[in-house]
């Protein structure tokens, strides 16, 4: 509120007062300041509303669609043919072994790497 040019007095008893114009000015502007922050208020609840919503649409986007019913047989149990689906899907983790493997005879011959043997126990005959 804009308490500028506004002329505080005391009245017959000995309280503080405005003017009734004065008055009515600043409770007008009380009244315009409530209705801007009831308006943004407003504004904010949509963009929350709208925020919300796109979040949501984007979280069932990533949703698993589900399977089609024509993949189940007759009896079979639901949970264990979508558990079966995606363990299908999902490419075979592979073996250190493997990977050595691959690593090792994947390539050309310039580009083999030598591998080394470092045991965790000693070899030695001392059996310590």
């Amino acid at each position: 509120m804009d308490l500028t040019n506004v002329a505080v007095l005391a009245d017959d008893v000995g309280w503080r007062s405005v003017s009734r114009d004065d008055a009515r000015r600043l409770l007008a502007e009380h009244r315009a300041s409530a209705a801007r922050a009831e308006e943004r208020l407003h504004r904010h609840r949509e963009e929350t509303e709208r925020r919300a919503v796109e979040r949501d649409r984007q979280f069932r986007a990533q949703l698993h669609p589900g399977l089609p019913a024509s993949m189940f047989a007759e009896g079979e149990d639901p949970i264990r043919v979508q558990i079966a689906a995606e363990l299908a899907a999902d490419p075979r983790r592979r073996s250190v072994r493997e990977e050595l493997f691959e690593a090792q005879f994947g390539r050309s011959a310039d580009d083999e790497k030598g591998y080394t043997y470092h045991p965790i126990h000693s070899e030695s005959g001392d059996g310590s």
